[in-house]
């Protein structure tokens, strides 16, 4: 989400205090300014999940509703003068927090005055974004006393009720919640941001902005406040030196962290411990649960699925039985946000050049039995002809010997 709508809410609700100063705020002596009976603060989503820490249950939607906490910031007088009578914000808190939050707002007792609650409510009508969050970020810590909202029907309202009017501060405490995750994709929505609000005054004249209590719906844009990861998967294939299947060859994925994943009932897990090869499970679904994943006897097909958007490493850890077992090649795969492959990365890790592939074309792992079947090119091919070089000067250095040997038998 946005900076912007991120703190829209409380920009918005912050326009409620401009006026409130004593004497600016006035109602004829017929219809006096009254709050005393207000006190609630109604909160709208435009998707009720925002506020519901599982799927929405319509059956019972006050089942699994996030965790709220406040703290009433100061409280409503009502102050006669010439013209009627005014509102002005009273009892404010106090403390560290409270003048951390005045000055992050920009509050100045040399300049504004000795009642900082006062100049809150005549300035804070013209505050920027950054005072607005500054003021807040200063005061959520305070939120310590639990409340919990009546939903409405459709669950996309929520209703504070207080035991006295006043401006208050709700804090969502659930953070990020992960509402599905399952074989499609990942689900997660974010925290509410703080509701900076206060409750219904009635007969406000001039009116008050956002003085009956409702935070309405369009400043909390609830769907902006989800994060949907799509979850895919590839399938690559293991051929031997004749491009034909090979089955039994084991492999493990790893994270952009490091990590082994372990996959079980369509979810994935992290490890940092390598899985041990030598506890090879018999079963194909017991082994993806360890970590291992093999090919199979049709086609030598490996399947991976269930991942969410990332770069992870697939790395050959055992190759098939009668196969080179030292020449275990690794590459790289990129998931995108809608669970896609937008890319392979073949060739980094592939010393010995026995993978091949594209996100057209898929990609192809080799086995090879004998060092003979590698291929000749680029780095493997210098690996290689530096390894027959060893083996021949070895040779070489066998016959010198040998031939010095029978030289020295002669002579004798």
């Amino acid at each position: 989400m946005t900076m912007k709508k991120l703190f829209a809410g409380l920009a918005a609700a912050a326009t409620l205090l401009s006026g409130m100063a004593l004497g600016i705020s006035t109602a004829s002596a017929a219809e006096p300014v009254s709050f005393a009976d207000n006190k609630t603060i109604t909160v709208t989503a435009s998707d009720a999940q925002q506020f519901y820490t599982k799927p929405v249950d319509t059956q019972n939607l006050q089942k699994n509703l996030r965790e709220f906490k406040y703290v009433k910031l100061a409280g409503y007088e009502a102050v006669p003068n010439a013209s009627g009578t005014g509102i002005k914000l009273v009892d404010g808190i106090t403390g560290d927090a409270a003048n951390a939050a005045f000055a992050a707002a920009g509050y100045d007792a040399a300049k504004n005055g000795n009642d900082p609650w006062q100049w809150l409510g005549t300035t804070s009508g013209t505050w920027t974004t950054d005072q607005t969050k500054g003021f807040v970020d200063a005061l959520k810590n305070s939120a310590e006393t639990d409340i919990t909202p009546d939903a409405s029907n459709d669950g996309k309202t929520l209703t504070f009720s207080f035991e006295s009017a006043g401006l208050y501060l709700i804090v969502d405490q659930s953070g990020e919640v992960t509402v599905t995750d399952d074989e499609n994709s990942k689900l997660v929505w974010v925290e509410n941001g703080p509701f900076l609000a206060g409750t219904k005054i009635d007969n406000a004249a001039p009116t008050i902005q956002n003085s009956n209590g409702v935070i309405g719906a369009g400043v909390i844009d609830a769907k902006s406040n989800s994060v949907e990861t799509h979850k895919g998967g590839f399938t690559f294939h293991k051929k031997d030196a004749n491009n034909l299947p090979v089955a039994n060859a084991v492999f493990v994925v790893k994270n952009d962290k490091g990590e082994y994943g372990l996959y079980s009932n369509s979810n994935w897990t992290w490890t940092n411990t390598k899985p041990d090869v030598t506890k090879l499970p018999t079963d194909d679904v017991d082994r993806k649960a360890a970590g291992f994943f093999v090919s199979g006897s049709s086609q030598g097909s490996v399947i991976v699925q269930a991942l969410t958007e990332g770069t992870y490493t697939v790395e050959e850890i055992k190759a098939a039985d009668d196969y080179l077992q030292t020449a275990l090649p690794s590459f790289t795969v990129t998931i995108g946000k809608d669970g896609t492959v937008s890319a392979y990365d073949v060739d980094t890790n592939d010393t010995w050049g026995l993978v091949d592939g594209d996100t057209t074309n898929g990609v192809t792992v080799k086995n090879v039995k004998s060092i003979t079947q590698l291929p000749l090119t680029g780095a493997a091919g210098t690996i290689l002809f530096s390894a027959v070089g060893v083996l021949l000067a070895a040779a070489a250095g066998t016959v010198f010997l040998k031939s010095r040997s029978t030289k020295r038998a002669l002579r004798a």
